[in-house]
This record gives C-alpha cells, sequence and structure tokens, in this order.
C-alpha cells in the first residue's frame, strides 16, 4: 500500500510539475509583447536622447565658432585702436616739436653772461 501512495504522490507531483510548466510558458508567451513593447519604448527614449544630445553637440559648435569669430573681430579692432594710438603720438610729438620751436622764436634766451 506504500507504494500506490508513493506512485500516486508521483503522479501529483508529475502533474503539478507539468502544470507549472505549463504555467511559466502561458506567462512567458504573455510576457512577449510586454518585452516588446518595452524594448520599443525603450529606443524610442534612446533616440530621443539622441536626437537631444546631438542638438546640444549643434548648438555648443555653433556657440564656439561665434565666440571665436567675435575673438579674432575684437583682436583686429584693438590692432587698429593701437595703430591710431601710435599715429595720435606721433602727431602730439609734432605738435610738442612745433609748439617748442615756435616758443624759442618768440622768446628768445637771453646770451649768457660771463
Amino acid at each position: 500500500e506504500r507504494s500506490c501512495v508513493t506512485q500516486r504522490e508521483k503522479l501529483v507531483m508529475g502533474s503539478l510539475t507539468h502544470g507549472m510548466r505549463l504555467w511559466r510558458l502561458s506567462r512567458e508567451h504573455q510576457l512577449v509583447p510586454i518585452r516588446s513593447w518595452a524594448d520599443t519604448e525603450l529606443q524610442a527614449a534612446d533616440r530621443r536622447r539622441q536626437t537631444v544630445i546631438s542638438e546640444l553637440l549643434r548648438l555648443e559648435l555653433k556657440r564656439s565658432t561665434e565666440t571665436s569669430e567675435s575673438r579674432t573681430a575684437l583682436q583686429g579692432q584693438i590692432i587698429a585702436l593701437q595703430g591710431q594710438v601710435t599715429a595720435l603720438q606721433a602727431q602730439v610729438a609734432t605738435l610738442q616739436g612745433q609748439q617748442g620751436l615756435a616758443r624759442d622764436s618768440t622768446h628768445p634766451e637771453p646770451p649768457e653772461e660771463a
């Protein structure tokens, strides 16, 4: 009688195991569409992130280029202004020299006494 119970237990356990396998398979089949949907959503999110990153890189390159162009333009203006300052300094020196000559001719120095 003990072997019959054992045999019966084996049948019951086998049925339970088979039932669990079937349940797992049906569960996995239910999960396939969910996994597929999740993969699709993740891929879409990745594409959106990549689009944002690409746009940020494009804007950074544009800003960097504009900054470089502005720097170059300012350096050109500085060089031009330095040239103007040099020219004005030369004019001031010339005028000072002319004023010195004019002053000397209108106010001659008295001769030194011996």
